[in-house]
């Protein structure tokens, strides 16, 4: 597939491809062999997943449905770690390795598999790891005010709206906490997470995302009938921005 020509012969007169594929070697170099070597690499690793699962079959496809089967699991190879070097990359050099892919198709006279914009499985899993990026990682502080108001409204019905919304907030002071991680910014739609592997989860805690453990670390349930015997507080997670996806964080008791 890739034919490299370190010299051209002088006993000979080369052929015509190989003059053309030396004249694209001095070319890269001119321009940036680095970068030419490192986009050969990047090639060379998808082919090699195609290979490993057995997939010669159908990789080369004008078939939406299966190209976009091949992206969106090899990119979630890539976001799982699998790289050239085993290490995590950042998303734009996904977006590298999915160009190269496009223009390896389009050598080969075939539709591009992948486009940024486009409503593919693929696309929608990169713009939503972009997005969980690209969040910010904290909010402006609550005001001391603003907090003392919140608790005295929560005072007034301790298993109301208000006591839950208090709270779920402190967790978030003083766990200091991400808001994507736990919280949703909107109160009319619910946000969802789709991990890498296409699960979908909610982007809030859930009443299965907190749990409580008694002083012999039992679990306390019912939760309110039993309140005083709770001594420590479970915070699980379901999406991390360091993708320490499943987490869990315990909060333990300070009585007076």
């Amino acid at each position: 597939m890739f034919k490299y020509l370190s010299s051209i012969s002088v006993f000979r007169y080369p052929t015509w491809d190989d003059l053309g594929c030396f004249s694209e070697q001095r070319l890269a170099r001119s321009i940036d062999l680095k970068e030419s070597q490192t986009q050969d690499s990047w090639l060379i690793h998808s082919l090699k997943i195609i290979s490993h699962y057995n997939k010669w079959d159908v990789y080369l496809t004008n078939e939406i449905n299966v190209t976009d089967e091949l992206i969106t699991n090899y990119m979630t190879f890539l976001l799982s770690g699998f790289t050239i070097k085993n290490i995590e990359i950042p998303l734009g050099t996904i977006k590298g390795y999915t160009a190269v892919i496009n223009n390896y198709y389009k050598q080969q006279g075939m539709v591009l598999p992948f486009g940024v914009k486009s409503q593919s499985r693929a696309a929608k899993l990169l713009r939503e790891q972009e997005k969980f990026k690209s969040d910010p990682a904290q909010r402006e502080p609550i005001l001391d005010l603003a907090w003392v108001k919140m608790s005295e409204l929560a005072s007034e019905d301790e298993l109301g709206f208000r006591a839950t919304v208090f709270d779920i907030a402190t967790v978030g002071k003083y766990g200091r906490l991400r808001q994507q991680e736990f919280a949703m910014d909107l109160i009319d739609v619910i946000k969802i997470y789709e991990l890498p592997n296409g699960v979908e989860v909610m982007r809030a805690f859930c009443i299965r995302n907190v749990h409580y453990q008694d002083e012999n670390r039992d679990i306390v349930h019912p939760r309110l009938v039993k309140e005083n015997e709770i001594e420590e507080l479970e915070t699980e997670y379901d999406v991390q921005k360091n993708r320490r996806n499943g987490q869990i964080v315990w909060f333990c008791r300070e009585r007076q």
